[in-house]
């Protein structure tokens, strides 16, 4: 049995949490400012969970996807994993892969 901070489950929650945590702060920051200061709240970039189990890595190796999400991390203020639910990201939108094509492919972002 994997202990709490090994749970998939658990990690998203706590790094959503995070994510909304540091939202908050910056709108109570704002809010006791007087509006006198800026906080910029970026959009959010999705990527695929990679704690999902049904992935390849296409014709990439693990190094490659490392350093998509390293440079994910550089590019965007903030990133959020797909819930496990529909954990891959298409360059669209976070989806399911399911029936005959229960795969995804995280080089060509299809299942």
């Amino acid at each position: 049995m994997e202990g709490r901070d090994e749970d998939p489950q658990y990690i998203e929650m706590q790094n959503n949490a995070e994510n909304q945590i540091f939202y908050l702060k910056q709108i109570q920051k704002v809010l006791y400012s007087n509006c006198t200061s800026e906080a910029i709240l970026a959009p959010t970039a999705y990527q695929s969970n990679i704690y999902a189990k049904n992935w390849i890595l296409g014709d990439q190796d693990i190094n490659d996807l490392v350093e998509q999400y390293v440079e994910r991390s550089k590019d965007h203020d903030s990133i959020t994993n797909c819930p496990i639910e529909t954990p891959f990201y298409n360059g669209a939108e976070c989806i399911q892969c399911e029936g005959e094509t229960p795969i995804f492919n995280m080089e060509t972002q299809e299942c």
